[in-house]
């Protein structure tokens, strides 16, 4: 199944209840979880992950946030000097990049690791332990997701504010990554090893 350009169509063989279950993901904006939606509607969180893989809200969603963040982009770039435009311009390229790698990744692990436990689920990924050494490549792994989830989320979060005009001068930090090593992070080879 191949999702269109447009991240509201319904797809075909969605049902009305799944198709209503992905709108209230969609509109649930950063704070998205499977599990609430599966809980709102009455069903286990594994079949409700079972229904957002096989009709692709993750795909549809991110398609959806990188199309309203060009959308805010060029509504409010105006009001803005050119450091912050230009950080805005990179904040829309990273989420974009990170949430491809991310897809990649769950795509590998669904094709080879089909019987590990390595996914990281990315609605817990901030609750993860933060630690200074890593050994294995799992622990890597759900560092890397954890890395990836809080840049994201700070991306999400300024966006939500400008679509709410609530932007003030310190929000900027949110996407300040000048200070940041995050070249990895835009490497899909970060998660995926070279054997796969």
């Amino acid at each position: 199944m191949q999702t269109t350009s447009d991240p509201l169509e319904r797809l075909i063989g969605e049902s009305d209840k799944h198709y209503e279950m992905y709108k209230n993901y969609l509109l649930s904006g950063y704070s998205r979880s499977v599990n609430n939606i599966s809980i709102d509607f009455g069903i286990s969180p594994r079949q409700g992950y079972q229904i957002a893989q096989k009709y692709l809200w993750k795909e549809r969603t991110n398609l959806a946030d990188k199309q309203e963040f060009h959308r805010l982009y060029n509504l409010f770039s105006n009001k803005f000097e050119h450091l912050q435009k230009k950080r805005m311009q990179n904040a829309v390229r990273l989420y974009g990049v990170m949430q491809e790698n991310m897809e990649k990744y769950l795509d590998y692990h669904d094709l080879y690791l089909p019987n590990k436990t390595e996914k990281p689920d990315i609605n817990k990924a901030d609750k993860f332990e933060k630690t200074d050494e890593h050994t294995s490549r799992v622990d890597k792994t759900f560092k890397m997701f954890h890395r990836y989830e809080i840049v994201c989320g700070r991306i999400e979060l300024f966006f939500d504010k400008l679509k709410q005009n609530k932007i003030d001068e310190s929000d900027f930090e949110l996407i300040n990554f000048d200070n940041e090593n995050l070249s990895e992070l835009e490497h899909s080879e970060t998660l995926i090893p070279e054997t796969a």
